[in-house]
């Protein structure tokens, strides 16, 4: 038998193998259609015909890229959008971020929140197009592992270390739909492989692992240590940026190529016009162009580019290494990015800090300790991110003779990767890595965390941990979230779930956190009068905290400005009820009159509110909604700002809210009928099969005690778990999803 090990790249990705009979020795699998630039590689691209259907992958695809007129039906750098929300990539395109700029005009937001391409007049999700990579490089690798006449019983499938626990979730459902059924799929880290497969020849003591990708930079730092059962590695420090790698040096290039060219048009004046398939041809060769300079110093970007009807632009612009090194400093070196060092290096120095436990004047020490470096991908080829590790590593003799004595032509540096998530599948082979990011909770008082980076954690076992949240009798909100380092507040991304509980208190979220991010089988939540755990699944994130948040408060300003209007929609049926409280009508008119008071000063601020200029949170805002909760932050951004005086916001508040809501309660009849439809409608989906079985036995429950509050809310929750389930594996419609959301929030509402 034979066990694979993927790696899954931005830009190239590799596969290994490791037969039962040598466990110790790898064996990079070749691509049927032979090495790329002089490596073992599958260039991450995957193409699509006319009509949106898969036409090729790997290094087919990628010259058809190269083709004129057939570059916007190929698809590269997908990797930058697995697991992302819409509203953070669509947010990076507005301020054209370059980063992501190429998919402008190309993708569209999905009903639940993610990604799409749109590619020959159809709709296709990035899991999908990776796993169409997925598919190939697991195609080949079945037929070079059959050429020795075996099969392939496991696979690991490797991703970057700074994933959130969506882009991890979403990887593994790339690497399911992508030909390996029936065989168990696992994931590790880019640069915890690498370390594998450097410690399987000998490699012991404190190590460093640079893995400078296309599309990701990670950096880690640990202990490796050979023991009776196998090698052992223990992480100390860690430091990730996956905005940040060869891609960002390719957007850099192009700057430079704007700048130097006097050719008629101009470049640069035609760049922000020029069509889709041309742009991409372009930076397909300027990627090329840096790719050979890094291997053997000197290459040139040459291409004719299609202007329509006009004559075409020819680029041609030599590159050597001290151009490049020059163009791409800002990258190794670093540069301020909105109050963000950004770059290579202070990813390093993040990294050097975290293993010193914060203590800058223990960092000499930390460097000094170390006894081995691992470079990892493409871009480490580069002398400039060489010389950067000498200067890091001046105290260190050993590591700048490490450094010196790099064979920029090694394979190793695009292929260990691979080889490491294979040999990881060995017995014996142990790691202890740590959480990456914090997982959090945003809930009605603010932000609270629940696993802290760098928690240790055995892999395959995971972590548990956790937290007890202030809850309300009724509906309650929560946000799961990552808290990413290299990200201010307001992108990071979350999704939401709706609680209920039969009584006010603590309710207590159990979360625990694996290889693959938080996992989805295992997170709970009990407490509050709830009969026992009920289990909700850890869908991908859907959008980002800033987008959640400006869309409430924008919601709210709206209905502020039509505060006049609304206050005399309200007047009768808040008299109505009034009486229906025992007022005689007379009463209820004054009484009306003295909720609804507000000075016509004050309606003519509601007046005057501009929706989408005051809609927008500053950064400050943003903190405050994580210390104090939503609610604080709307009050202290409305009445601080002069938009709405604290009257008209009490009005808004104790009487407009209520009314416009629909807070007619669900019964626990109606909550049966709707379980049993759901029910009936998705026994089939083993993916939520845990989640059916769960809903199944609570609805039952009730039917038997209807008026048992604690069964009820656990039936209530259950039913919302499922929904979440059900609507992430598409088997439900938005409409359904949405409908069933509303009678989960309205049970025990009014009550």
């Amino acid at each position: 038998m034979a066990k694979l090990g993927i790696d899954l790249g931005t830009s190239n990705s590799a596969a290994a193998l490791v037969f039962d009979v040598d466990e110790s020795k790898p064996f990079t699998v070749e691509p049927i259609e032979g090495a790329y630039l002089e490596d073992l590689v599958f260039p991450s691209y995957v193409a699509f015909d006319t009509k949106g259907e898969i036409s090729a992958a790997g290094l087919n695809a990628k010259e058809r890229f190269a083709e004129r007129g057939r570059s916007d039906l190929v698809v590269r750098h997908f990797k930058r959008l697995i697991g992302r929300p819409f509203d953070y990539v669509v947010k990076q395109i507005s301020q054209k971020n370059p980063a992501f700029y190429e998919f402008k005009d190309r993708i569209k937001r999905s009903k639940d929140g993610s990604v799409l391409l749109t590619i020959g007049g159809k709709d296709i999700s990035v899991v999908e197009i990776a796993s169409h990579l997925l598919r190939k490089v697991v195609e080949d690798s079945q037929t070079f592992a059959q050429k020795w006449g075996e099969q392939i019983d496991s696979a690991v499938v490797t991703l970057p270390a700074g994933f959130d626990d969506s882009q991890r979730q979403d990887t593994i459902e790339a690497a399911k739909l992508a030909g390996l059924e029936g065989i168990e799929i696992t994931v590790i880290e880019e640069p915890t492989a690498a370390a594998v497969a450097r410690g399987l020849v000998g490699m012991e003591g404190k190590i460093m692992v640079v893995d400078v990708g296309a599309g990701t930079t990670d950096v880690i730092i640990g202990y490796m240590e050979r023991t009776q059962y196998g090698p052992h590695l223990t992480m100390t420090g860690r430091d990730c940026d996956d905005v940040l790698g060869g891609i960002d040096m390719d957007n850099l290039i192009l700057d430079h190529i704007c700048k130097i060219d006097t050719g008629s048009p101009k470049l640069e004046d035609i760049l922000p016009e020029l069509q889709t398939d041309q742009r991409l041809r372009l930076m397909g060769r300027i990627e090329e162009a840096k790719i050979v300079t890094s291997r053997h110093g000197e290459a040139s970007v040459s291409i004719n580019l299609s202007l329509g009807g006009a004559r075409p632009k020819r680029i041609q612009v030599p590159l050597d290494e001290a151009t490049l090194t020059e163009i791409v400093e800002p990258i190794i070196v670093g540069e301020k990015v909105n109050n963000h060092n950004k770059g290579i290096k202070p990813v390093v120095e993040r990294a050097l800090l975290k293993a010193a436990g914060g203590n800058l004047s223990t960092v000499p020490k930390v460097v000094s300790e170390i006894e081995w470096l691992i470079l990892i991908g493409g871009p480490c080829r580069m002398r400039c991110l060489h010389q950067m590790l000498k200067d890091v590593f001046k105290c260190n003799a050993n590591i700048v003779v490490q450094i010196d004595n790099i064979d920029r032509t090694d394979r190793l540096i695009k292929e260990a990767v691979a080889h490491g998530a294979a040999l990881s599948q060995i017995k014996g082979i142990e790691v202890t890595n740590s959480v990456p990011h914090t997982v959090s909770i945003f809930h009605q008082s603010g932000l609270t965390p629940v696993i802290a980076t760098g928690t240790p954690y055995a892999r395959g076992q995971g972590t548990d941990r956790s937290v007890s949240l202030p809850a309300t009798k009724g509906s309650n909100l929560i946000w799961i979230l990552s808290q990413k380092d290299s990200q201010p507040a307001r992108e990071w991304s979350m999704h939401s779930h709706i609680i209920n509980v039969p009584h006010e208190g603590k309710m207590k979220v159990n979360l625990t956190w694996g290889e693959g991010g938080v996992e989805t089988d295992k997170a709970s939540v009990e407490g509050c009068g709830l009969p026992t755990n009920i289990s909700f699944p850890h869908v991908s994130n859907k959008t980002t905290l800033g987008t959640e948040l400006e869309g409430r408060h924008k919601w709210y300003l709206s209905i502020a400005k039509d505060l006049r209007r609304l206050m005399e929609i309200a007047r009768e049926p808040l008299v109505r009820w009034l009486v229906t409280q025992g007022a005689t009508v007379t009463e209820a008119e004054r009484q009306t009159d003295e909720l609804l008071k507000v000075s016509e000063l004050d309606l003519k601020k509601c007046d005057d509110i501009n929706v989408d200029t005051e809609g927008y949170l500053t950064d400050e805002d943003i903190d405050i909604a994580g210390r104090l909760g939503y609610l604080e932050m709307r009050q202290q951004a409305m009445i601080e700002r002069g938009l709405v005086s604290a009257r008209a916001a009490e009005v808004l508040d104790r009487v407009i809210l209520p009314l416009l809501i629909d807070q007619t309660p669900v019964t626990p009849d109606e909550l049966i009928s709707e379980a049993n439809a759901l029910l009936n409608a998705s026994r089939n989906c083993s993916e939520c099969m845990q989640f059916w079985q769960q809903l199944s036995q609570w609805s039952h429950k009730l039917e038997l005690v209807p008026n048992d509050h604690g069964v009820a809310s656990a039936t209530a929750t259950a039913l919302g778990a499922l929904a979440d389930c059900l609507y992430e594996q598409q088997v439900i419609s938005q409409e359904q999803f949405n409908h069933i959301q509303d009678m989960c929030w309205r049970f025990y509402g009014g009550r």
